[in-house]
């Protein structure tokens, strides 16, 4: 899980996913002072800009979550996954914000591949009611673990026959 972006919804994020079990690499703004140790279950922190992104490591178990809190910077790091193969891409932020951000982005990439644009999931996470930062990371960890799964999330109770397959 690559997370773009450092503020506190990030830190929740980092945390839930580590807990998962997943490697988590936390990319932050080289202008921000952040370390390693602010992201507990991180395994690397890159002070880097969107042109140094490691799009060689991305690749078909790979689920990135833009959260720049910067429409821009988040512009600047999806037009470098361009030719990834990710699959998930989460943009936080309303669905205006997602439209508007995959109209310059087509505009930009007009020869973009539609596997590409169906890893994205804008607003990211499911509707569970979450408000805090906490609620929020639960929301986009189980949105990417049922994409990653290819599951329709269902209550359990409504769930027929075994809860495992």
């Amino acid at each position: 899980l690559y997370i773009v972006g450092a503020e506190h919804d990030a830190v929740q994020v980092c945390s839930y996913g580590a807990q998962t079990g997943w490697e988590v690499t936390i990319i932050a703004p080289p202008s921000e002072d952040k370390q390693l140790s602010d992201f507990k279950g991180a395994k690397e922190l890159l002070s880097i800009t969107s042109e140094a992104f490691p799009v060689s490591k991305v690749d078909a178990q790979t689920a990135v979550i833009l959260m720049n809190h910067n429409y821009a910077k988040d512009l600047q790091f999806l037009l470098q996954l361009k030719e990834t193969k990710p699959f998930y891409i989460g943009l936080l932020g309303p669905n205006k914000r997602r439209e508007e951000l995959l109209n310059e982005f087509i505009e930009a990439c007009p020869e973009v591949e539609d596997d590409f644009l169906d890893a994205i999931h804008g607003p990211a996470g499911l509707n569970i009611g979450a408000e805090t930062p906490q609620e929020i990371a639960v929301a986009i960890v189980s949105e990417i673990l049922t994409v990653n799964r290819s599951k329709s999330p269902v209550k359990l109770k409504n769930k027929k026959g075994p809860i495992h397959s």
